[in-house]
């Protein structure tokens, strides 16, 4: 569990609702509901609701440059880490930004080519968010370029797909509070002021991709996974799914995996967006609490929070089970795992007030499953200070993003040795 520093993404504002909308909302989710409610693109109102800014010079005061060199240090008891044949650089540190003076944490990133998108919300009651769009093109030396501010809404996780993206949370406009956007970008992935919002099923969205067809968006609590049709955005199906927390996917056609809590567990869905499989993984115990899952040809990395994560075959064989981190004076609520990314040979893990812990993952000979039999190796865990309370991830090679709540955003470089 993340405390007051490093709040979780899917958090149930149900103090914001009345008591005849939370009722409308879980009769609608139950039933498996068609939400056609959305929002045009008309300027007037997303100027009232949304604060854009592509002033790349105005925006670079958040940026803080850096060419510090990252440890990684020694854990569990080992006098030394344990080698790796890489060296980390932290080059950036972005602070997060403030609506109506309230500092925002990072919650979520998709990295798509040259730019990296990062969402934001509001640790506490308030519902506020924001999207930036960060310019990797010089990897030691990343700029923010764009930034669009949500003022009645949080953001809770983005993805993107050509020029558009697609961003979910919560917001305190309308009816039905959880939602998806979709921003439009303009040739060099700029945030313009065109967006749309759709309504989802429950209290706060919480995951979202495209596929080829479709766009999949994921609803916490009492919500479930919802599917869109990519050209016109009409809902085409929900799937009930309590406690939904985080989709990827298999393959840009569609085959999807989705993570939920109370208890853990994966869902598996075809091309065509029909349910196929569940494979029970346990933890993921703690209502309210944050869960990612990445997919990948041959196997996906889930984080189960209270139980620490766990890496399974896509054929649903446990390939690697790693529990939770514990750290003496620290409570166990605050060294969950949140938020787990691989590249297939390194696997990062956020474990909140521990800090990102690294594994060295080693194929051996035999199979398990449909999968390579496998090992995971902790090397050890990142130099990033004391204060560090990691809520998220994402580890693209050569690029390591680290959330640190109101911290902001730690941007690494990865070079072999």
């Amino acid at each position: 569990m993340l405390t007051k520093k490093n709040v979780l993404i899917n958090r149930i504002q149900i103090s914001k609702i009345s008591c005849i909308v939370i009722f409308f909302t879980f009769i609608l989710a139950a039933c498996g509901y068609k939400v056609k409610s959305s929002t045009t693109s008309d300027n007037a109102k997303t100027q009232a609701t949304n604060q854009l800014n592509n002033d790349a010079t105005a925006l670079e005061v958040r940026m803080k440059a850096s060419s510090d060199d990252i440890p990684i240090n020694a854990v569990n008891g080992d006098l030394v880490a344990k080698p790796v044949n890489f060296t980390l650089t932290l080059v950036a540190s972005l602070a997060p930004p403030t609506v109506a003076g309230k500092l925002l944490q990072a919650t979520n990133l998709f990295l798509n080519k040259t730019k990296a998108y990062v969402t934001y919300n509001m640790a506490g009651e308030d519902q506020l968010g924001a999207l930036d769009v960060i310019d990797v093109t010089n990897k030691n030396s990343p700029k923010i370029v764009s930034e669009l501010l949500f003022l009645d809404s949080d953001a809770n996780a983005v993805s993107l797909d050509g020029n558009t993206a697609y961003v979910v949370g919560a917001t305190s406009a309308g009816e039905i509070p959880a939602y998806l956007k979709t921003i439009t970008l303009d040739k060099n992935g700029i945030i313009t002021d065109s967006v749309k919002t759709y309504a989802l099923p429950s209290f706060a969205g919480t995951g979202v991709l495209s596929t080829d067809s479709y766009v999949i968006a994921a609803s916490g609590d009492e919500g479930g996974i919802s599917i869109f049709n990519k050209t016109t955005m009409e809902l085409l199906s929900t799937h009930n799914q309590a406690d939904a927390r985080s989709i990827s996917s298999y393959d840009k056609k569609g085959n999807i995996v989705a993570l939920s809590g109370q208890p853990g567990r994966a869902f598996v869905y075809d091309n065509d967006g029909n349910f196929s499989t569940t494979y029970s993984l346990g933890g993921n115990s703690i209502a309210g609490s944050k869960s990612t899952i990445e997919a990948g040809k041959d196997y996906f990395v889930a984080s189960l929070g209270n139980t620490g994560f766990a890496v399974v075959c896509n054929d649903g064989t446990l390939l690697s089970a790693i529990p939770a981190i514990t750290v003496k004076g620290l409570p166990a609520a605050n060294t969950v795992t949140n938020a787990v990314s691989t590249d297939t040979t390194y696997l990062f893990a956020a474990n909140g007030e521990a800090g990102i812990y690294v594994y060295t993952i080693t194929e051996s000979g035999g199979n398990k499953g449909g999968c390579k039999n496998q090992t995971l190796t902790l090397n050890g865990s990142l130099g990033l200070g004391d204060t560090l309370s990691a809520n998220h991830v994402y580890f693209r090679s050569p690029y390591l993003f680290v959330a640190d709540g109101l911290g902001g955003l730690k941007i690494i470089i990865i070079s072999s040795t």
